[in-house]
């Protein structure tokens, strides 16, 4: 997948920021189910898995990103694309609690988005989706 691709994804008024030229698409099987729990297990390991102001969800968002790009560097099997299409995305959420970030992730299913708090797939609606003000991969 290029960048490209996974910049028609978003809204055109606030394309993603594409470290990368070209990225690997995960299955969201790895992403939700056999990626999340090492993850998550190295996080609460260093003591970072509570929210605190200091940890929330921006931190949360961009450690699962590049944690998702070092694990698919460290794949021996992996395609020679430079990156993974998984990312951050902030949005305005649509119950009046305000900005968050959250994952981004492309995957065989389409655009996956991932609370990285919980590790749960979330459903955001066109007009939250539409909030976007920052998204990078």
């Amino acid at each position: 997948m290029t960048a490209a691709e996974i910049r028609a994804f978003f809204p055109a008024w606030s394309p993603p920021f594409c470290f990368d030229a070209t990225y690997a698409v995960p299955t969201a099987d790895w992403i939700l189910n056999q990626f999340f729990p090492v993850w998550k297990a190295e996080r609460e390991a260093k003591g970072l898995w509570l929210y605190k102001r200091k940890n929330d969800c921006d931190n949360f968002a961009r450690a699962y990103a590049v944690a998702a790009q070092d694990a698919w560097a460290l794949t021996p099997t992996a395609l020679e694309s430079e990156g993974v299409a998984v990312g951050e995305f902030c949005y305005i959420r649509a119950d009046g609690r305000g900005a968050h970030c959250i994952v981004a992730a492309i995957c065989e299913e389409g655009l996956v988005f991932i609370e990285p708090q919980t590790g749960q797939r979330l459903a955001l609606t066109p007009s939250e989706i539409s909030t976007c003000f920052h998204a990078a991969f």
